[in-house]
């Protein structure tokens, strides 16, 4: 249900008031108060229940943030290859994908972040899911805190890698033909994954585009890679192209980038 929700844009509206919200708080406070190893399996599905069912546009108290995060990225900096653990690693970094803040402050577990994007970057050993969960992690603290901006830009180079991501996903072959199809036949469930892959990216550079005032070469590379997946997606997907423009409009208004830039491209 939670992987469903978070995936498909929908908020559970009532999870927080429920019997079953309120079991599942209690059940996390009494896990982490046992010594550490005794169950943490179940404290990390517990973490992940709670996160992916909570309302993303709703703050959690800092006790549960501080639990369930601590929890999630030590799952996610497990490096082990195997498909199963790559599995757990990808839920744990989609559950952390949907926490949100609120309040100033230095970003706390910013060293773990930056060690699962470096280490990826390496050695390439995360899904495409989960990278952008990470990523996306990591860009909704920036708005709390501009210090940031050059460790996004200058140190993990997010203008390449989210360019890299949405050009690998254009390039997929039937990913226009599965829109074509999602079209005709409507529904819930029948959107092919490549389009919420990339509607991922798009929040994610939506968000830096907005925000970030540093503007380099590849900065131009994003804004064309926008640009192309907006040519792509106008007369199947009405939500991508608006997206799509609604990220250039948000650009030339954060002054990143004159308009006659993104008219060149």
């Amino acid at each position: 249900m939670g992987c469903f929700y978070s995936l498909k844009g929908f908020a559970s509206s009532f999870f927080e008031r429920s019997s079953l919200g309120k079991r599942i708080k209690n059940l996390i406070v009494e896990e982490e108060k046992k010594k550490e190893g005794e169950n943490e399996r179940l404290l990390t599905d517990l973490c992940e229940c709670y996160l992916l069912l909570h309302n993303e546009f709703k703050s959690i108290n800092k006790t549960m943030t501080k639990v369930c995060v601590s929890c999630l990225l030590k799952e996610a900096a497990n490096k082990d290859e195997s498909e199963k653990k790559q599995k757990e690693v990808e839920m744990a970094l989609f559950a952390l994908s949907t926490v949100r803040y609120r309040g100033k402050g230095k970003i706390v577990h910013l060293n773990e972040i930056k060690e699962i994007i470096l280490y990826h970057q390496e050695h390439r050993h995360l899904t495409q899911i989960a990278y952008q969960s990470d990523w996306q992690f990591l860009i909704k603290r920036f708005v709390f805190d501009e210090s940031l901006e050059g460790v996004i830009v200058n140190e993990l180079h997010f203008v390449r890698e989210a360019s890299k991501g949405l050009e690998k996903l254009m390039k997929h072959e039937d990913w226009k033909k599965k829109q074509k199809e999602a079209k005709k036949e409507k529904g819930i469930g029948k959107e092919p994954e490549e389009e919420h892959m990339m509607m991922k990216w798009l929040f994610v550079i939506g968000r830096y585009l907005t925000m970030c005032k540093l503007w380099n070469e590849e900065s131009v590379l994003l804004v064309y890679s926008i640009v192309r997946l907006l040519r792509a997606a106008r007369d199947i997907n009405m939500n991508m192209s608006e997206c799509c423009v609604n990220i250039l409009y948000g650009t030339v208004m954060n002054r990143t980038m004159k308009i006659e830039g993104i008219l060149k491209e």
